[in-house]
């Protein structure tokens, strides 16, 4: 029997995806090119909803949505008002074919994972999360942590704090508020390249006035 640091530095870990939304089985790849299968295995949870799992709550008619209104200048409001309706009717759907949304939640994903590690015969593993995974693990660590040796929590998503666009872009804007007072703050760093704040809106002016066409 290994010495209990020699286990706990080569028990499984658990990956939980973010999003919300995302499955575990879209980061294979990454996961495939990561030195960490040296020591350990790698387990990747599809979440209710997501991925593989069935029923999967893919949402088509959102997609379709946000390809129409990005490839033309509008309004927020309007994007956000169709976007409103197009998750209404992902709702809709899914209501209708018997699907009870009430079972898609953090808390799901916590007992899920429990009893993933029960139907695996694993004693003991480690949770890492990241963005809206952070939330599911700290779920896991609240409502299913027994056999859980450590949790990463990698970008955290806190429970209390709205995951909405709204949000993100006022998140986005006081971290860009913060990175051009503190270049501002450091003459080594105002010196190299001067007034930050006031390059970044010459730059978003520019783009305003004559976009840039990128080709995917």
């Amino acid at each position: 029997r290994l010495p209990r640091q020699d286990r706990v530095s080569t028990l499984p870990l658990l990956y939980l995806e973010g999003g919300p939304g995302g499955a575990g089985s879209d980061s294979i790849g990454l996961w495939l090119e990561s030195s960490v299968l040296a020591v350990r295995d790698v387990i990747l949870l599809d979440q209710r909803g997501t991925g593989r799992s069935s029923p999967a709550l893919t949402c088509p008619e959102l997609q379709r949505v946000r390809s129409e209104h990005f490839t033309r200048p509008q309004a927020v409001a309007a994007e956000l008002e169709a976007a409103r309706g197009a998750v209404d009717a992902c709702v809709r759907r899914a209501t209708e074919a018997g699907i009870d949304l009430r079972a898609y939640n953090s808390i799901e994903t916590a007992v899920d994972a429990r009893d993933l590690r029960r139907a695996l015969k694993i004693e003991s593993w480690h949770v890492v999360g990241v963005s809206y995974g952070t939330r599911a693990a700290l779920a896991v660590m609240r409502y299913a942590n027994e056999g859980v040796a450590s949790f990463v929590l990698d970008s955290v998503s806190l429970p209390d704090v709205s995951l909405s666009p709204r949000v993100a872009t006022a998140n986005a804007a006081r971290a860009l508020d913060r990175l051009f007072a503190s270049c501002a703050a450091d003459a080594p760093c105002s010196a190299a390249h001067g007034d930050l704040r006031e390059r970044f809106l010459q730059m978003e002016a520019r783009f305003n006035a004559s976009p840039w066409t990128l080709n995917l």
